[in-house]
């Protein structure tokens, strides 16, 4: 199947004409590209290929039975047995015995059989590529029971990982639950884990996020940070003038902790960076919030230059917050 591999402008790969696997296997091409693996780098395969083994590692860790069941379907489609999955996991392994950098190890065996001659925007080279990086997945899958030893290395590697790499290494585990697309674009996903312990601000804040992003997939800097804070300042002040039982129901849900600390920082961030023609800097808000809280280092200039994306979904969940409470500063 030649199908078109998904862009930094796809909102949800297709899955017209694909099997399971090569539905996963975009799912893991697309997020590559969205979290910034160049995909007119040489190097493109080979560092989706790491990616895609470091996920199918991290899924054997966390569900060992689904794990099992999701590899069987990947061997029926990519049409390849036992024997070469454990070839493909033995040869990997011989060299990062002798290598401490597993990852390099794993980039290099892809290297090496040729990956820097496709090109993603090549539609004949689209097969190729995804039959590379389905075994990666596939292997990844398998190694905890053909290669022990690469398995550790490759799970040490993982922990070793913060924020937005972290993330990217787990992204199979939500996907691989059905044979449906990816449920959500691979930035809402990651968003997504901000509000895991409050159903209806999960809900809300994710069906509103999900809606910014066409616009954004369609400039040349999607994660502008000064675009995801007037946009949540947008999005937050129209659902609270508009739909306010929506927003109430998400103030309901977080309690009232975490309300009276979202209206501290309302006064303490927001409204002291307000004009006196009622116009918010909300730049200077965010900075001020960031400052204080200090989330995973993002008052950091080397961190935030490395985790755009982060850095985007929190500005954009701050000034969503700060426009629910624009509008309804009182209400609980």
């Amino acid at each position: 199947m030649n199908t078109a591999l998904p862009t930094q402008k796809t909102k949800r790969p297709s899955r017209k004409g694909l099997l399971f696997h090569e539905i996963l296997t975009d799912a893991i091409i697309h997020a590559a590209i969205v979290f910034g693996i160049e995909p007119n780098d040489q190097y493109f395969v080979e560092r989706v290929a790491n990616l895609a083994w470091c996920n199918g590692v991290e899924a054997a860790r966390v569900n060992a039975k689904r794990a099992a069941t999701v590899a069987q379907l990947f061997r029926e489609g990519l049409e390849i047995g036992h024997s070469k999955t454990r070839a493909l996991c033995d040869s990997v392994g011989i060299v990062s015995e002798r290598e401490d950098r597993v990852f390099d190890v794993i980039r290099g065996h892809y290297a090496a059989v040729g990956s820097r001659d496709l090109a993603t925007a090549n539609r004949a080279h689209a097969y190729a590529i995804r039959q590379l990086v389905g075994e990666a997945i596939l292997a990844g899958l398998s190694c905890r029971v053909f290669s022990p030893n690469l398995c550790q290395s490759v799970t040490a590697a993982i922990d070793s990982t913060k924020m937005e790499q972290r993330f990217l290494c787990g992204i199979l585990l939500e996907w691989s639950e059905s044979d449906a697309p990816p449920p959500i674009h691979p930035f809402v996903q990651m968003a997504k884990q901000f509000y895991v312990k409050n159903p209806e601000e999960c809900s809300l804040l994710c069906e509103l996020l999900e809606s910014c992003l066409p616009g954004a997939l369609e400039t040349d800097a999607p994660w502008s940070l000064s675009r995801w804070l007037e946009q949540g300042w947008r999005i937050g002040s129209l659902r609270a003038n508009f739909v306010p039982e929506s927003v109430q129901r998400v103030y309901g849900d977080v309690g009232v902790g975490h309300l009276t600390y979202c209206r501290e920082l309302y006064r303490e961030c927001l409204l002291k960076s307000t004009d006196k023609k009622g116009r918010p800097d909300l730049a200077a808000a965010f900075e001020k919030y960031i400052a204080g809280s200090q989330h995973c280092g993002l008052h950091l200039p080397a961190v935030r230059a490395l985790n755009p994306r982060l850095l985007a979904a929190r500005a954009w969940d701050f000034t969503t917050w700060m426009g629910f409470l624009s509008q309804m500063p009182d209400e609980c």
